[in-house]
């Protein structure tokens, strides 16, 4: 993989963050905000892992740090064009018919 490549480290993110794996989750959204040169994202991701790492209560630090993931993916999919959003769905269908046969 790329490590310049922002949306991988994103996606990567996301998987980590919904198999639970937090700690794997936080060090793929630093990366991701640093590939991306988000450094208000960036600040965020440091602080969250700190806080995390020195957290005995690591669920909930991580179930509030999910907000702010979601905040971020929204962020971005509202920089998605129309022929993109298109393409998405389109690709959803697919993946759904498939799945249906």
């Amino acid at each position: 993989m790329d490590p310049n490549f922002a949306s991988a480290h994103f996606n990567l993110s996301i998987a980590y963050q919904d198999m639970g794996k937090y700690d794997l989750w936080l060090q793929e959204w630093e990366k991701y905000a640093t590939a991306a040169n988000d450094r208000e994202d960036l600040a965020v991701a440091e602080d969250a892992a700190r806080v995390y790492r020195k957290s005995a209560t690591r669920l909930h630090c991580a179930k509030s740090l999910r907000v702010r993931k979601n905040l971020q993916w929204y962020r971005n999919f509202a920089q998605t064009t129309d022929e993109e959003v298109r393409e998405l769905l389109r690709r959803a269908a697919d993946l759904s018919s498939r799945k249906a046969a």
